[in-house]
């Protein structure tokens, strides 16, 4: 599946012809993608959000932000930023905290 949102290729030469663009991660919640963009942005990731459901400019309702990294090279350190903050793709569930039931005495 493609959408509107996927870079072409004079997108993909503004940025060199060595680099390409490579989607680092995708959430409904664009919240989450702007912390993890500006943690991208604090160690010199340069990246860019994109809503991958829209229609003529209008954001479709369920559709998935997408932050993308404008170089390919700086997946690791991205990845590796996305663990040590426990964002994106990297995000564990929470987990149930597991209680205890008192006995009680007969």
């Amino acid at each position: 599946m493609v959408f509107a949102s996927t870079p072409n290729e004079s997108e993909l030469r503004l940025f060199g012809s060595q680099n390409h663009m490579e989607m680092i991660f995708f959430s409904s919640d664009r919240a989450e993608i702007e912390v993890l963009r500006e943690a991208l942005a604090g160690v010199s990731i340069p990246s860019e959000v994109r809503d991958a459901g829209s229609a003529g400019g209008t954001v479709l309702n369920g559709s998935q932000t997408e932050l993308w990294i404008q170089n390919d090279a700086d997946s690791h350190r991205a990845v590796m930023l996305c663990v040590e903050m426990g964002l994106g793709f990297a995000k564990r569930p929470h987990s149930p905290k597991l209680v205890e039931a008192e006995s009680e005495a007969c």
